[in-house]
């Protein structure tokens, strides 16, 4: 393409949006329905004068309604458009009265049918306040108007939807109770995508039926979200076979809409929650069976809201709730501007009571797994203790099938148990959820755990982000909330019970810790304290031995240092008893001197030596044990275990108690002895004798019997040998050999 051809093309564009202008309308299309049958049966002329007051009543009421306009008018139709969707409604209902009194006085009916869709149009301005209207949303307009029949309105789901809000509870003089209906989707020939065609009109008047399939246009059923046709609330309306009055919407989504409604006779407030899907109608049906569950287990819980009543049977569908007069907490801030200026022991006690909600819910069986701020709703909301309540299990489930013994599932069976991880809201979802495992309790303690982040900062809006703790100024709220966000469910709160006591104990918490960080601090002041005297200690005593090593040096004294192997033996000099080994003896005059040193088991030992001026005599002596008949050196592996008394023989013709319970032999270990290859061990009673080595060998005395037989067995490289008629058990070794005697 050249630049003159798409400057050219540039120059058409620009000239066309300077004759069109792109605007968002609402469109209105009406024609007479039976018009030739009207002339057939009255004539022409009767029928033109009939089509001149049919004229003239809309362009009359279209007066009313400054922003509104007509565009073209051609035989007995009209072509219309209104700034405002409330405002084609408007003018649809007055000119559909009118039209029915002109038909009393007439005697003749004369009845349009409506049609109002909101979309985009290009405006060409005609001049003279004259102006034309083109666009796929014009056409899409007169098919919906040729889908009506005679006094019916109907509409496309935006201006359906706009229009019921705003005129709810305004009163209209001469009109009746309205009611408004969803037809449902309808693919109308000429418009690509289906369209929801809804209908308003005044009860026991209008049509009030839905379109017929035809040549231009037949019903839509999509393949995964079939709707609940028919009713839909509006305020001052009455719920079908019901007394229960709407009074004003309190919120919509996906599954359908939520309105508050008071009882015509028993004057009580509740909630309905409307369900106009067919799919969504399961969550509905779950969230009552749910809460049947939790009433089975627990009656009405102060912190979840209760459901009255259920309607299934045939639409619409709906629940009957408590109302909660307040707000839902991500819109709280009790009696102050702020989230964060509400004193923080308020919030902390609404995140525990919803806990408490949360933990009732664990032991029944069920799991929330949609826990979020917009879900709880705050009752007495600007009070000095506002209460907190759990709402919507919609997507919920019930973890044990046990749960479900004696309650009515509405229908339900595997639906109910929980099979995978399910949908919630992604800021409040665990990261166990988002990997596609199965949600649990821990996973509704994380959502309870960011909700309760949220509300120590004061921000709804804010996520928990790698820096979360700046935000946490308490460090016992900083640890519970690290606590909840575990990344390992198995490390988080053991129960949203563990949580709310956590928060509810708070104060006493900090108490105990400052409790403990005063103890702290005194141990660290009296170990500094201590420290300090030490240091101060260890200071004098150097300056001590600095000034004894000094005052030594200008003496000719000595000193003398004994030690002995094994220590603690005592020490002698001329008689008298100086101390015990380690020994140190300072100062010593120089000369002979004689030490004579003394040890329980082992032979005397004396030590003489000259002492020279100024020197230090340090010596290392080895005892000598005193060799006595039964020395035995004790030690395992092996353990020779024995019953009754053991004596050693001391080799002066006594016997000595051993007071143990049992010994060894050690292979290697020597036997000192005089003899050369015995010592003698007996016992009073061996009955049993036990050698344990790795495995437990039992021996018995052998029995009496006539001549000399013997019985050897090898473990080890240690011999056992018994001797019946002398009743001698010799243990033999390769050093020396112990014979045992009974």
């Amino acid at each position: 393409m050249t630049i003159e051809q798409t400057s050219d093309q540039r120059a058409r564009v620009e000239e066309f949006q300077r004759k069109h202008r792109i605007v968002l309308l609402t469109l209105l299309f009406t024609d007479v329905v039976g018009s030739t049958r009207l002339k057939q049966l009255l004539g022409e002329r009767a029928a033109l004068d009939l089509t001149v007051r049919h004229h003239a009543l809309l362009r009359e009421m279209l007066l009313r309604f400054p922003d509104a306009e007509e565009i073209d008018s051609a035989g007995d139709s009209f072509f219309m458009v209104f700034a405002k969707p409330s405002d084609a409604v408007q003018f649809a209902l007055l000119a559909q009265r009118g039209l029915r009194e002109l038909a009393r006085e007439t005697g003749q009916p004369v009845f349009d049918r409506i049609g109002i869709h909101v979309g985009e149009v290009f405006v060409q301005d005609r001049g003279s306040e004259r102006r034309n209207l083109f666009g796929i949303q014009v056409d899409s307009t007169a098919r919906i108007r040729s889908l009506g029949k005679a006094d019916q309105i109907l509409l496309s789901r935006f201006a359906f939807d706009n229009a019921r809000l705003v005129l709810r509870g305004l009163e209209f003089p001469g009109l009746g109770e309205l009611s408004w209906l969803n037809h449902g989707y309808y693919e109308i020939k000429g418009v690509e995508e289906p369209l929801e065609v809804c209908e308003v009109g005044e009860a026991g008047l209008a049509a009030l039926t839905p379109p017929g399939d035809s040549e231009i246009a037949h019903r839509f059923h999509a393949a995964d979200a079939e709707p609940v046709l028919g009713w839909r609330p509006a305020a001052g309306q009455l719920v079908p076979q019901t007394r229960w009055k709407l009074e004003r919407p309190l919120g919509q989504g996906g599954f359908g809409e939520v309105w508050l409604a008071q009882h015509e006779t028993l004057k009580q407030r509740r909630v309905l929650k409307f369900c106009f899907k067919a799919e969504r109608a399961r969550a509905l049906k779950r969230e009552a069976t749910l809460f049947r569950v939790l009433r089975e287990r627990f009656g009405e819980h102060p912190n979840i809201v209760a459901i009255h009543d259920v309607f299934f049977n045939a639409p619409p569908f709906y629940l009957v709730m408590d109302f909660v007069d307040g707000p839902s907490l991500d819109r709280w801030t009790g009696a102050h501007a702020t989230l964060a200026e509400t004193p923080l022991e308020q919030r902390l006690e609404l995140v525990a009571q919803i806990a408490d909600a949360l933990q009732a819910a664990h032991d029944s069986g069920i799991i929330h797994r949609d826990v979020k701020p917009s879900n709880v709703l705050i009752a007495d909301p600007t009070g000095a203790a506002p209460r907190a309540k759990l709402v919507d299990f919609g997507i919920g489930k019930i973890v044990n099938a046990e749960a479900l013994a004696g309650v009515t599932r509405l229908g339900f069976t595997q639906t109910m148990l929980y099979t995978g991880s399910g949908t919630g809201t992604p800021l409040y979802q665990a990261p166990e959820l988002l990997r596609g495992d199965p949600a649990s309790p821990a996973s509704d303690v994380y959502s309870l755990c960011v909700v309760l982040f949220q509300v120590i900062a004061g921000d709804f809006k804010r996520s928990v982000t790698a820096d979360w703790e700046k935000a946490i100024e308490d460090p016992l709220l900083g640890a519970d909330i690290a606590r909840g966000l575990s990344s390992d469910p198995k490390e988080r709160f053991a129960s949203a019970a563990d949580l709310a006591v956590n928060l509810r104990s708070l104060m006493e918490r900090r108490k105990q810790a400052e409790l403990r960080a005063a103890d702290e601090r005194e141990r660290m002041k009296r170990s500094n304290f201590r420290r300090k005297m030490r240091r101060g200690g260890e200071m004098v005593v150097a300056l001590c031995l600095l000034l004894f090593a000094l005052w030594s040096m200008l003496r000719e004294d000595g000193a003398v240092e004994i030690a002995t192997e094994p220590a603690g033996a005592e020490v002698w000099e001329n008689g008298k008893k100086l101390g015990t080994t380690p020994f140190t003896q300072r100062p010593v005059k120089p000369g002979r001197r004689e030490y004579v040193i003394r040890a329980e088991g082992y032979e005397e030992l004396t030590y003489i030596r000259s002492l020279k001026s100024r020197e230090v005599l340090s010596v290392m002596l080895p005892l000598t044990t005193i060799k006595r008949e039964a020395s035995i050196a004790f030690a395992g592996p092996g353990i020779l275990e024995k019953q009754g008394t053991v004596e050693v023989a001391d080799g002066k013709g006594r016997w000595i108690p051993l007071d143990v319970g049992k010994f060894a032999l050690e292979y290697g270990d020597r036997v000192r002895t005089r003899e050369k290859s015995r010592v003698s061990i007996r016992f009073s009673d061996l009955s049993v004798l036990r050698m344990e080595e790795l495995t437990t060998l039992e021996f018995s005395p052998p029995k009496e019997k006539s001549g000399k037989s013997s019985i050897e067995v090898k473990q080890g490289g240690v011999y056992f040998l018994s001797r019946e008629k002398s009743k001698e058990l010799e243990i033999r070794t390769p050093i020396a050999t112990a014979a045992l005697r009974g």
